[in-house]
């Protein structure tokens, strides 16, 4: 019996030593056609990156908030509400998105490279809750309360070389008109646009956005052709030019920057530097669209001219933001009237990081919207903003706390008070 045994023990340890043996000599020699089968398996069962060539980077954010307004009586509908708070929504400054991006060597000068963006309109969201409703879908129905919708924001793909530049073909922001340039990092609760709040109603029943910067109709998503140029002592020059479908131009308000059927070009030159401790980012440019189809009247046009100065003090934090608008339309099947928006804003605060988790950002704004128009759909007036808020950066989630406050003040153009809304908006965004 114990030969047995032994014998058996010597038949287990002369297998362990020719599997062993096998194994080590596959390793070397690449030869095991079952472990090469097996791991082709394995590989059919997993998600793979593609081509292998290119690389893959999928990165996002959620950014939630509560936003509580009071707002005057309006003169039409004195029973609608006069204020509110609402919870959870999606923070319009910053959407809630995700995305897909990468890029492959081709050669020591030239690289390709790829965008793929999307929105997550997740039910309420601050751009478009209004008086009677938190949920009301950008398209003035209530179709997708409950219902999230995904948007795509981006599709190209790029050929860049560092001598000529990227050329980027597909879905993009366009070159044009400079919006606020943010070395603060209060952009998630106080960009210089209005893209919170802006369906609620002064007392004739005028929008925020229209009172303000039509939601930001300016620096459009387009499909078409863009270049960006290498940077030369810290400067870049950008042009594009794209197709105008974007919007609707049957209707009679000066809404739709973009027309029907056309193009879309813009140009745009930006710098950044530093000088004695300062940082300084800077921007102007210029976009005009013009519809050449037949249905509105022929040459109606866009046009949208702006620049923004961004000056950061390393030193101390303070920091400062100037930033100057004209925006234009002709409206749609009324050739010669034209909605004219002069916009001008400075922000200015200080960004310490006081706490060792992160910077705190304290910051106070305050813009001036001057609207010309004769149109009854969009009426002129003046329309001011101050604001103040805090930004706490916590640097370990990569993530962001915000609260903050604006008051929005209007007179129509006959010079009488439309009344006051105040908007309070708190809420977090965290990166992925």
């Amino acid at each position: 019996m114990t030969r047995g045994l032994l014998k058996s023990a010597s038949v287990v340890a002369l297998g362990m030593a020719l599997s062993t043996s096998a194994f080590a000599a596959d390793l070397g020699g690449n030869c095991c056609a079952d472990l090469e089968e097996r791991i082709a398996e394995l590989e059919a069962t997993v998600a793979k990156k593609g081509t292998r060539k290119t690389s893959l980077t999928v990165y996002g954010w959620v950014n939630k908030a509560i936003m509580a307004w009071d707002a005057p009586v309006e003169a039409a509908n004195p029973l609608r509400a006069t204020r509110g708070t609402y919870l959870g929504q999606d923070n319009t400054n910053s959407a809630t998105r995700f995305g897909f991006r990468g890029d492959a060597t081709i050669n020591s000068e030239w690289k390709a490279g790829y965008s793929l963006l999307w929105d997550v309109a997740s039910g309420a969201r601050t751009a478009t809750s209004t008086r009677q409703n938190e949920e009301t879908y950008a398209g003035g129905t209530t179709g997708f309360e409950n219902d999230p919708a995904i948007r795509l924001r981006d599709a190209n793909l790029f050929l860049e070389s560092s001598r000529i530049g990227r050329t980027t073909l597909g879905r993009f922001t366009g070159a044009g008109a400079v919006g606020t340039i943010d070395l603060g990092g209060v952009g998630n609760v106080a960009p210089g646009t209005v893209l919170v709040g802006n369906a609620l109603t002064f007392a004739d029943g005028t929008s925020l956005s229209l009172a303000t910067d039509l939601a930001a109709d300016y620096g459009y998503r387009q499909d078409g052709l863009r270049w960006d140029s290498p940077t030369w002592a810290g400067f870049v020059i950008s042009a594009s030019i794209g197709e105008t479908s974007k919007s609707n131009p049957n209707i009679a308000a000066p809404a739709p920057g973009l027309l029907e059927q056309g193009k879309v070009v813009g140009v745009q030159v930006r710098y950044a530097g530093e000088f004695n401790g300062v940082r300084v980012a800077a921007g102007v440019g210029v976009e005009r669209s013009e519809d050449v189809g037949t249905s509105a009247p022929a040459g109606t046009w866009a046009e949208n001219t702006g620049g923004s100065l961004s000056l950061m003090h390393t030193a101390t934090g303070l920091f400062l933001h100037a930033t100057a608008l004209k925006l234009e339309r002709e409206v749609p099947f009324a050739a010669g009237q034209v909605w004219e928006n002069e916009v001008r804003i400075v922000q200015a605060g200080l960004s310490r990081n006081f706490f060792g988790i992160g910077a705190t950002v304290l910051y106070g704004e305050f813009h001036r919207y001057d609207i010309t128009s004769a149109i009854a759909a969009a009426p002129g007036g003046k329309t001011n903003i101050w604001g103040l808020g805090v930004v706490q950066n916590i640097d370990a989630a990569a993530m962001q706390l915000y609260a903050g406050y604006r008051n929005h003040s209007r007179s129509d153009a006959a010079g009488v008070d439309q009344g006051d809304i105040g908007i309070f908006l708190a809420g977090a965004r965290i990166n992925f």
